[in-house]
């Protein structure tokens, strides 16, 4: 009986270290999943609408893709306007970075911001060889 008892114990004490060891579960500033997705000029007009997706790598980076479509006054350009992956980071201070041209040394959108309250607001940046060539603001809630 007194055997049966240290096998037990040592079972369950092995499960219970084992699932702690290898338990996927990431918490992060900007939870996983999909966001529908708007973005405005420095006007405040829209640019652009669609959704993006979040998968971890870490509890740091992550990947995923996007899908966005111009409205709005079309005259201007669409930095953001088209289909891609991006690559993302959350730093020490729960900033989010999301590079939606990973990979490009040009032409590349970035959007900064925090996630608070269900939603995910901050700047987005077009960036060329020259610096900045448009900005504006976004929004994206948790679909």
């Amino acid at each position: 009986m007194k055997n049966r008892i240290i096998i037990l114990l040592a079972v369950f004490l092995s499960v219970t270290f084992f699932k702690c060891e290898n338990d996927d579960t990431i918490v992060s500033p900007l939870p996983g999943g999909i966001y529908d997705f708007t973005s405005f000029d420095e006007n405040g007009d829209k640019l652009v609408e669609g959704v993006f997706s979040v998968l971890y790598n870490d509890s740091k980076t992550f990947k995923g893709s996007w899908e966005f479509k111009a409205v709005g006054n079309l005259d201007n350009p669409r930095p953001q306007a088209g289909t891609g992956e991006l690559l993302g980071e959350i730093d020490e201070n729960d900033l989010v970075v999301i590079d939606l041209n990973p990979g490009w040394r040009d032409n590349n959108a970035y959007l900064t911001g925090k996630f608070e309250n269900g939603s995910f607001k901050g700047d987005w940046s077009w960036v060329g060889f020259t610096g900045i060539q448009e900005k504006g603001t976004f929004t994206a809630k948790e679909k």
